[in-house]
């Protein structure tokens, strides 16, 4: 897959190195290229996978080279390698049309053929026409032989197998080759993903993973699905973030109302003990003879504005109702988040409304299951879509061919008339129906969403 275009080896086998087609270009010359450029070239005993597929050394090229497994990619053709020597992958039947005689005869998944001059191939959907310059099999007989994928044996049998095969050996019979079943995973969101190139995949995890019974996955996600790995939920994420901190926010909310409660009613007791000491009277000796003659004093009822206003602010009563409230609006919040939490991982089908400024995700309806459970059936259009209600609001869609049926007991899920939706995203709506708009249908589990089609 990574081959270089050209590689260049000196006449004793001793110095290697590749080059461009761009600079082969720039040299002069037919039979023999001028270059004007100086090449840097690599000693033979460095080697790499290109050197050591040259100078075919089995060993090297195990080790060096990083064989790749493609799926559906080799298709039924026929490759010319040189003259008169044909490369013929999967056909099941060869015809060839030579001046004396016709011949057919049965086709290979890979083997190469000689074939004699002046002779024409035809296959179920090829035509190799003759060819007349440089032919030199003069032979009356067609020639099969059937090279061997040492590649593939180097991973799954050991060397003492294959010591006496090289790269280019052939074989005029096919050889009988068996290995362990490739279990490669295939997960129920292929129908629905759209994946738009060829993976390849590496030959030796695949030997190993084979020799071992394992399943093969094509990419890291594939296991998740599968339930080899688990998620970590020792991470928090954003919600249980926010969840912790108003938690935290509120209890020390509290502490604070406590704290403020007891410090208020320190302060209230030593106002009220200072208001009732008696102002001091002066130590200066008056010049008149003082006389001592008790009299009963008239008592009065009425409090000081100062005790009336600490009274009052002494009552436990508001700092109880304060508490209390703020106790029941943090349950509320508790509760509405954990439901949230809770509810993210079900199988949800929503609808999606965007304009390209802003996007609003609707739930339409909640499903038990997981998604490869349901055969989901996308609306042809969504119309009339308007929201009713002032406080109760309601989203209203005519949904064209849109059906939810569960796979294993061929139960239908109706679809609502209507959605309830609250007033905020009702006004948002509102607001996005008056601008040209696109929806469609999704289906979320996990928190992970995907288009229905």
């Amino acid at each position: 897959m990574d081959l270089p275009e050209y590689f260049v080896v000196t006449s004793n086998n001793q110095y290697y190195n590749h080059i461009s087609y761009s600079r082969v270009s720039s040299c002069t010359g037919k039979t023999t290229l001028y270059c004007s450029y100086s090449l840097p070239l690599v000693s033979t005993v460095s080697t790499t996978c290109i050197s050591s597929l040259y100078f075919n050394s089995k060993q090297d090229v195990h080790e060096h080279c990083d064989f790749r497994f493609l799926m559906n990619v080799i298709k039924p053709t026929v490759e010319e390698i040189y003259d008169n020597t044909l490369l013929v992958y999967k056909m099941n039947t060869l015809a060839f049309e030579c001046p004396n005689k016709h011949k057919i005869v049965k086709g290979c998944n890979f083997c190469f053929i000689q074939i004699p001059c002046m002779c024409s191939l035809s296959t179920d959907s090829l035509y190799i026409p003759k060819k007349i310059e440089k032919c030199t099999n003069y032979k009356d007989t067609v020639t099969v032989l059937h090279p061997i994928n040492l590649a593939l044996i180097q991973h799954f049998f050991d060397s003492d197998t294959y010591s006496s095969i090289l790269g280019d050996t052939t074989f005029t019979k096919q050889i009988n080759i068996q290995i362990p079943s490739i279990n490669i995973f295939n997960h129920s969101f292929s129908n629905i993903i759209a994946q738009d190139h060829n993976l390849h995949l590496s030959l030796k995890r695949i030997a190993q993973a084979t020799l071992k019974q394992k399943t093969v996955f094509k990419s890291l996600s594939e296991p998740l699905i599968n339930g080899d790995i688990s998620m970590d939920d020792s991470w928090l994420d954003l919600n249980t973030i926010l969840i912790i901190s108003s938690l935290c926010v509120s209890g020390l909310l509290v502490i604070a109302c406590i704290v403020l409660f007891n410090k208020i009613r320190i302060l209230t007791a030593t106002l009220l003990l200072l208001q009732k000491i008696p102002r001091s009277q002066s130590l200066s000796i008056p010049s008149p003879l003082p006389s001592f003659i008790y009299k009963h004093l008239a008592t009065t009822t009425e409090s000081s504005h100062v005790q009336s206003i600490f009274n009052t602010q002494c009552n436990p009563w508001p700092f109880v109702a304060l508490s209390f409230t703020m106790t029941l609006a943090l349950v509320i919040v508790s509760i509405y988040f954990f439901k949230k939490f809770n509810n993210r991982n079900h199988t949800k089908v929503v609808l999606e409304i965007t304009n390209g400024l802003s996007c609003i995700t609707i739930p339409i309806v909640t499903l038990s299951l997981c998604p490869s459970d349901w055969d989901i059936t996308a609306p042809n259009c969504i119309q009339n879509m308007r929201i009713s209600g002032t406080f109760c609001t309601r989203l209203h869609a005519d949904f064209d061919n849109f059906s939810i049926v569960n796979i294993n007991t061929k139960h239908e899920v109706p679809i609502p008339e209507d959605i309830s939706v609250n007033p905020y995203t009702a006004s948002r709506l509102k607001k996005m129906f008056g601008t040209p708009f696109f929806c469609h249908v999704l289906i979320t589990h996990h928190n992970y969403f995907t288009r229905i089609k």
